[in-house]
């Protein structure tokens, strides 16, 4: 059965994404819609700079709350007023609420993504 947490935070911050599980190295990663007030100057110099994420935690089937630490790798507008994408990688493993998660975790990059998330 799949649950769904209905908040995701980064810095204490609302925001609108979701974080995916995946193997080590990376262990989680996740793409975020944010407002330009997340982190202080513009967008483009936010890259490196590490948060703190928690909210839900994907792995393809099921979701739990989770927290962690990661790094921002990509920023940039999203088109719309105050609003910036982000992609982030862990740098750290998730605090899971639901540790028996980490027993369905796939080697390779998408394996762990639910099947409307995999880019073709």
């Amino acid at each position: 059965m799949k649950t769904k947490s209905q908040h995701a935070f980064i810095n204490g911050k609302p925001v609108r994404g979701e974080a995916h599980i995946q193997p080590a190295p990376n262990y989680w990663i996740g793409i975020f819609q944010v407002n330009r007030n997340l982190l202080e100057g513009d967008c483009s110099q936010w890259v490196s700079t590490i948060v703190d994420y928690e909210g839900p935690i994907n792995c393809k089937e099921e979701c739990t709350d989770g927290k962690g630490k990661a790094k921002i790798i990509h920023a940039a507008p999203t088109g719309t007023k105050d609003s910036v994408s982000i992609h982030i990688v862990a740098t750290e493993r998730p605090s899971l609420k639901k540790e028996a998660i980490k027993k369905k975790i796939y080697a390779g990059y998408n394996a762990n993504l639910p099947r409307s998330k995999v880019l073709k």
